[in-house]
């Protein structure tokens, strides 16, 4: 199959760190799994179910074939012990079942474009401006663009993992906005302020920063 598909337009960083192609790895993405914790069943690098509202239209235009497209639509917005029980219950038609690296690659553009809509409304919130960016009257489409692309796509991965949070933000927003890459690299690269995130996650995004 084509490895071109393993390269993304934007978010490498994410689509990376959200699973491998070695089908003999715990963290092969193309088949359906369950990353613990309140997540629901992912397939894919992150396209986590329990977080959808729509999937079928998605699963449509990816064109993803039977079995698997009905079984994984039931499961929108279940998350957690329900998922993992599914997940655990699912037959060897679903288990086995593997989405090809275009498919994978379609569903993620659409996931990231959709995360990365929600970063930057939160970016453009009146409120969010008026607590961090340095010109608290600057307007919505000027506080999204005075962020530098390597910024945002570090914001994405965040919101991505669920790290975009309200605290994560006091530490981050005002550096993102005034494009402070070296104040914001420091706090990306204190462990401490970090604690609850997995170290591969922490480490790859470090390094992304830092190339």
């Amino acid at each position: 199959m084509d490895i071109k598909w393993l390269t993304v337009p934007k978010g490498q960083l994410t689509f990376d760190a959200e699973g491998n192609d070695n089908n003999d790895s715990p963290y092969f993405s193309r088949h359906i799994h369950w990353p613990g914790g309140v997540s629901g069943i992912t397939i894919g690098r992150g396209y986590d179910l329990g977080q959808q509202n729509d999937p079928s239209s998605d699963f449509d235009f990816i064109e993803l074939s039977q079995p698997l497209n009905n079984w994984l639509v039931e499961l929108k917005g279940m998350s957690g012990l329900d998922a993992k029980n599914r997940y655990k219950s699912a037959d060897s038609s679903i288990s086995d079942y593997e989405i090809t690296r275009k498919q994978q690659y379609d569903l993620f553009v659409i996931t990231y474009n959709r995360l990365e809509a929600d970063v930057k409304s939160i970016c453009q919130k009146p409120n969010t401006i008026r607590v961090y960016h340095p010109n608290p009257n600057t307007t919505p489409e000027q506080a999204w663009n005075d962020i530098p692309e390597k910024i945002k796509e570090v914001l994405v991965d965040l919101r991505y993992r669920g790290d975009y949070t309200p605290h994560a933000r006091s530490l981050i927003q005002r550096h993102a906005y005034s494009g402070d890459l070296s104040s914001f690299g420091q706090v990306l690269s204190n462990r401490t302020q970090w604690s609850n995130v997995p170290q591969d996650r922490f480490l790859r995004r470090v390094r992304f920063y830092e190339n």
